[in-house]
């Protein structure tokens, strides 16, 4: 059965809080209530920057935001999502998340017929693909990690380090639910260098030509290079 966190009394937690050019922002527990929006800005923002997505005009076709919509209600259900929020005064507002699904080593493997994007369906086949050339369970010797389906900064925030931020706040959150490592195969290299920066150690590094090879081409640069990321909380 996948994953999911008991929500009690002491949800949403906060992992982390600073104050900062007069407002108060904390990287907790996505809220419930904003399940939606979060899809939303997914849908606004990832769809159209992540580079393999944008690569294949995944954003201007309605079968794919019918996939994403899908992928990413799915993954913020299991209630261990990271959110930034922004607090001035009454206004609270979310300005960055992570969908952080937990994955087990017994979890059923992607249903990819049931994607009907065949963009969509390329980019999963990704992750598919490289998690299927590196076993992290096997790798980091545990039975769960806590996983990346999406890492986004809203425009209006980006420059102020919040990416680093939901990134940092994986390892209070998977020590409080004694979940041992985290991974994610980080496509973009803004995303790279952010997890690098916060402790990731690379696993497993896919080119251009191997995705080629592999029949997962993509009209991106013939330099790109993908990353599966993991760290371990010991």
């Amino acid at each position: 059965m996948p994953y999911t966190r008991v929500w009690d009394e002491e949800c949403p937690r906060v992992w982390d809080q600073w104050e900062e050019d007069g407002a108060h922002w904390t990287v907790q527990d996505l809220d419930p209530d904003d399940d939606e929006l979060a899809v939303e800005l997914f849908i606004r923002h990832f769809l159209t920057d992540e580079l393999l997505l944008n690569s294949l005009g995944a954003h201007k076709e309605e079968a794919s935001v019918v996939d994403a919509r899908a992928f990413w209600r799915k993954n913020v259900s299991g209630r261990t999502s990271l959110a930034c929020y922004r607090s001035e005064g009454d206004n609270k507002t979310l300005v960055a998340l992570n969908a952080c699904p937990v994955n087990c080593v017994d979890d059923p493997p992607y249903d990819l017929e049931a994607m009907v994007s065949k963009r969509w369906r390329q980019v999963v086949s990704v992750l598919v693909h490289a998690e299927s050339l590196c076993d992290v369970f096997k790798e980091l010797n545990v039975d769960k990690v806590l996983n990346g389906a999406g890492l986004l900064v809203v425009p209006q925030w980006r420059g102020k380090g919040l990416g680093k931020k939901l990134l940092h706040a994986r390892e209070p959150m998977c020590r409080a639910l004694n979940i041992r490592a985290t991974s994610t195969v980080f496509t973009g290299p803004a995303s790279q260098r952010e997890a690098q920066h916060c402790g990731f150690e690379t696993l497993l590094t896919l080119t251009r030509e191997q995705l080629d090879r592999a029949g997962l081409r993509f009209p991106i640069s013939p330099d790109y290079v993908l990353k599966l990321m993991a760290k371990k909380y010991d």
